[in-house]
């Protein structure tokens, strides 16, 4: 399912694990000796503010295949996930990838051009004074990856979360990005477009 030539996009979504209310008494996924990675306080203004959980960070194809995941506190910054790719991460060998202004470094684009031949492209804030207009087809590519995301919240319910682990809560996830990229393989398979897959097995 994945061309040649296809551009990658890259992408972050909030998944919160309790209510903001129960920052003080909770203590789901937030137990050092039990949870690799716990969960904190992040903020984003889609959820209406701040929560506690995590951060959900993908690539994607232009088309919306999963090609890398990786999970976060939730106070991590977007960035964190190009910080952590290296040369051993040969599927992204000499791709392009498209992300928002929350993935701009220009000592990471140099790292990740060094060491996977791997072109950055993203979008400039208006500040900036070195600003250019982005390209509407690159910005119509990094729509993909929204829709996505909200194909996970709707047909997979990944902000419903009941695990107080977070072994469970990364088992969690991994499943459901499995799920989608089977409806997407079986759509494929069929020659129907691959991310209509809420009814697809369906067919």
């Amino acid at each position: 399912m994945v061309k040649e030539d296809e551009v990658f996009i890259i992408d972050s979504i909030p998944i919160p694990v309790c209510k903001i209310v129960r920052e003080r008494s909770s203590r789901v996924c937030r137990r050092e000796e039990f949870d690799e990675v716990t969960a904190n306080k992040g903020f984003n203004l889609a959820l209406g503010g701040y929560y506690i959980g995590y951060k959900m960070h993908i690539i994607t194809t232009s088309s919306g295949v999963y090609r890398d995941m990786l999970l976060t506190p939730g106070i991590a910054h977007d960035s964190i996930f190009l910080k952590l790719l290296n040369k051993e991460d040969d599927h992204l060998r000499s791709r392009e990838l498209l992300g928002d202004c929350g993935y701009i470094g220009k000592a990471i684009q140099l790292q990740l051009f060094e060491e996977l031949e791997l072109k950055l492209n993203i979008s400039y804030r208006r500040i900036q004074h070195d600003y250019k207009k982005y390209n509407i087809e690159m910005k119509v590519k990094r729509k993909t990856i929204k829709v996505i995301f909200s194909q996970y919240c709707d047909e997979y319910s990944i902000r419903n979360n009941y695990v107080k682990r977070f072994g469970s809560f990364d088992i969690r996830m991994v499943s459901k990005i499995a799920a989608k990229t089977f409806k997407q393989y079986w759509n494929y398979l069929h020659g129907k477009p691959i991310n209509q897959t809420k009814h697809s097995l369906a067919a």
